[in-house]
């Protein structure tokens, strides 16, 4: 999610594993697991750096892909054994992905510009992180959005400067939160589930403690990522396809929607869209097909058909994937 204003270099592509369900558990802070990543490929590169996770390497379902950006080249790959729930970047280009740090606990393991092992973890505590996260510009609190466990509501969980344990927010009307991000002002959106299933949009202001519904012009097919891009709160989805990003202005508990940008696929056969990253005046985002995946970029707000897309094969499932860049030299 580019929640880090204009200056921001960082973009970051994740997946949700669909066989990651009823993961508990917590990490200790600052335990980095010694075997959950394995050395890289070899190859690098120099400069901004797309992250897929879940479809390279030896064990091809989950492996982390690295490609150039915007070129969408092909570079690198780590080995990650266990399974990964979202990806993020602050500023300086860090990547933070919310996974499994073993067979059973989750974790948030921060990588450095370039780094191919984690250099910190935070814990989870017994939350239950969804996937979805983002970075405040400047503070650089990390949020996380967590799904219910069992009866519990689920929220967000926003770590003070990324580190150390977590506030827990609740959002009232919100059982199972899904995704989450910051405009420019630091203040906190967050979408998702109400216990009937209804999709809602909430915001923390900045210095707030509570959650407030926003109240859309137009109703939301799907939660989806939220990101600032620029100008406006960009919200997915406005489809069940991911394929419709909302522009919204919000005023108050208001959310009107002054624009829409659809990302058509490039061929029929591919049906569904992943999350989406806003880079200036394009949006990337991961879309399957039944020989692999494609990344594809297209033209921001504009939309329409894919400017640029490349196949990677080796993943025959249907997975929702996050994009982030981490740029090697630096916000």
């Amino acid at each position: 999610m580019n929640n880090m204003g204009p200056t921001s270099r960082a973009i970051i592509v994740g997946v949700a594993v669909a066989l990651l369900t009823g993961c508990g558990g917590s990490s200790s802070p600052g335990s980095v697991p010694a075997t959950a990543i394995a050395t890289t490929s070899g190859s690098s590169s120099n400069g901004d750096v797309l992250w897929v996770s879940s479809a390279c390497g030896v064990k091809i379902i989950t492996g982390i892909c690295q490609f150039s950006y915007p070129s969408l080249e092909y570079t690198d790959w780590l080995e990650y054994y266990y399974g990964v729930y979202g990806m993020c970047a602050d500023r300086r280009g860090h990547v933070f992905m919310v996974g499994l740090d073993s067979a059973s606990d989750v974790a948030i393991m921060e990588f450095s510009q370039g780094g191919s092992v984690p250099f910190k973890v935070l814990g989870i505590g017994n939350n239950e992180p969804s996937g979805g996260c983002g970075v405040e510009g400047t503070s650089e609190d990390l949020a996380v959005a967590d799904s219910a466990t069992g009866t519990t509501p689920g929220g967000v969980s926003v770590y003070s400067h990324a580190r150390g344990n977590p506030i827990d927010y609740r959002v009232a009307n919100l059982f199972n939160a899904r995704f989450c991000g910051y405009d420019a002002l630091g203040d906190l959106f967050v979408d998702g589930h109400d216990r009937k299933g209804a999709i809602h949009l909430d915001e923390r202001v900045k210095g707030s403690h509570d959650f407030t519904s926003i109240t859309l012009d137009k109703k939301l097919g799907a939660p989806g990522p939220i990101e600032w891009d620029g100008q406006h709160l960009a919200v997915g989805y406005g489809d069940g396809n991911g394929s419709m990003i909302y522009r919204v202005a919000v005023s108050g508990s208001d959310g009107k929607v002054v624009g829409i940008t659809h990302l058509i696929d490039p061929k029929p056969l591919f049906k569904k869209i992943g999350p989406f990253w806003i880079e200036g005046n394009t949006v990337v985002a991961t879309y399957a097909a039944p020989d692999g995946f494609m990344l594809g970029v297209w033209k921001y707000p504009q939309g329409g058909l894919p400017i640029k897309f490349t196949r990677k094969g080796g993943v025959k499932v249907y997975s929702t994937r996050y994009l982030t860049i981490s740029s090697k030299s630096g916000a």
